[in-house]
């Protein structure tokens, strides 16, 4: 349990909560967004991360002003601060292990790797990073940061959010990991 130290904050200070969603775990790193932004915290070692991650679930709130979350059980946890603080960049330069940014090993093996299916997609229109594919049963949209980088003709694996272009000589293929909802900007 979490002791909440906003009763030590002055009365003035702002009530910033918002709205967070979990995104993603790499080892140290935690990724989750809140107000539209992606937001990136390091930890210590994988433990603190890990023991973080369970404890806050997918949903929770998320301060700025504190660099804290609250748990939905009303717990207030503390994040370690930034090195140095992320800046938007370019698709080309982004950092974020996300989806819709870059892909996290896990999902991508996964998809690769399991009996899931893949299912043919089309690629029928880039409007930034929102991305219309034609499937069998009809139009999906996704969202990734680089849909001007995609093949016309992908693959789709719906359980892991993957898609993937055709193989190449050296027996590899294009991947991206998409989200079902818009993303955050890129950051690095």
């Amino acid at each position: 349990m979490s002791l909440d130290m906003s009763s030590f904050l002055s009365a003035d200070h702002p009530n910033d909560w918002t709205p967070a969603t979990f995104n993603n775990l790499d080892v140290v790193t935690l990724t989750f967004s809140a107000g539209g932004e992606s937001i990136v915290r390091e930890f210590a070692s994988p433990l603190a991360a890990i023991s973080l991650a369970r404890e806050i679930g997918f949903s929770f709130e998320f301060s700025p002003s504190r660099n804290a979350v609250r748990t939905e059980a009303g717990d207030v946890i503390l994040l370690p601060t930034l090195d140095k603080p992320r800046v938007r960049v370019e698709p080309s330069e982004c950092t974020l292990v996300a989806p819709g940014h870059k892909p996290h090993w896990g999902p991508a093996l996964r998809a690769a790797n399991g009996p899931d299916p893949w299912v043919p997609v089309v690629l029928l229109n880039v409007e930034g990073t929102k991305v219309t594919l034609g499937t069998p049963d009809g139009e999906l949209v996704v969202y990734n940061h680089g849909g001007q980088w995609m093949e016309e003709r992908l693959e789709y694996n719906a359980t892991w959010g993957m898609l993937r272009g055709p193989w190449d000589g050296s027996g590899r293929s294009t991947a991206f990991w998409v989200s079902r909802t818009p993303i955050t900007p890129c950051t690095a």
